[in-house]
Formats: structure tokens, C-alpha cells, sequence
């Protein structure tokens, strides 16, 4: 699993307006992540729609159509695609509610055979 940085390049502090979490085993795609993690009530989306897997580019018949979109691979894109997802972020959560998530997350990590074992429990 691979998480935002604290940091970027230039030393400064990253504020996240969304959280993305990228899953880094190829046998465990996004897609199971969002629906344990659904039926555990917490509320994630897909991050990534690639540009060349949107009809708006892709159909010929549309006034965006991109013609590279359709004879060219983007196997970056793809990747991003299947392998990452937002957990919840904001100003309204609360410290008891990111334990929570955190929690949930960990236990459907653990459940999916992305972590050994589980840290702590949410209050």
C-alpha cells in the first residue's frame, strides 16, 4: 500500500483535499478494496479515470475525439486506474472518526492479505 507523502520535493506540507491510497499488489485491485471497505460503511471512490478509457474521447462520432486515445496503450494510466481509491477526508471528520476509518481499513487490509496484522482498534 502506498500513501500520500508528508511532504513534497521542496520540504513543504501537503494538505490533502482528498486522500488517494494506492495498492501496490497487483493480485488485489481497487475495485475489492472499495466493496469491503463498503461493507464495513465506509464511503470511498475510484480515483482514476484514464482519459483514453473515457467515450467522450474515444468515440468517433464525439466533437473531443481523440484519435491517440484509441491506437495507443497507456499501461500507467490503467494501472492507476485499478489500483487506487479515496478514503473519506474533510474538515467536518472528526479525530474519533478517522480512528475509525482507519481501523476499518486496517482490519479489510488485513482481511485482503495486504497487512499481517492489526495495530489498534478505533474507540
Amino acid at each position: 500500500m502506498k500513501l500520500p507523502r508528508k511532504q513534497d520535493e521542496f520540504g513543504n506540507e501537503n494538505i490533502h483535499r482528498v486522500y488517494m491510497i494506492e495498492i501496490m499488489d497487483d493480485k488485489v485491485e481497487a475495485a475489492d478494496a472499495i466493496r469491503a471497505l463498503g461493507k464495513e460503511k465506509v464511503g470511498t471512490r475510484p480515483c482514476f479515470w484514464p482519459m483514453h478509457a473515457q467515450p467522450v474521447f474515444t468515440d468517433v462520432d464525439s466533437r473531443h475525439f481523440q484519435k491517440h486515445f484509441v491506437c495507443e496503450s497507456f499501461p500507467n494510466a490503467d494501472r492507476m486506474a485499478r489500483q487506487t481509491f479515496y478514503v473519506p477526508s474533510g474538515l467536518a471528520l472528526t479525530h474519533d472518526d478517522i480512528l475509525i476509518v482507519c481501523s476499518r481499513l486496517e482490519k479489510v487490509f488485513c482481511d485482503l492479505g495486504l497487512l499481517a496484522d492489526r495495530r489498534y482498534e478505533a474507540p
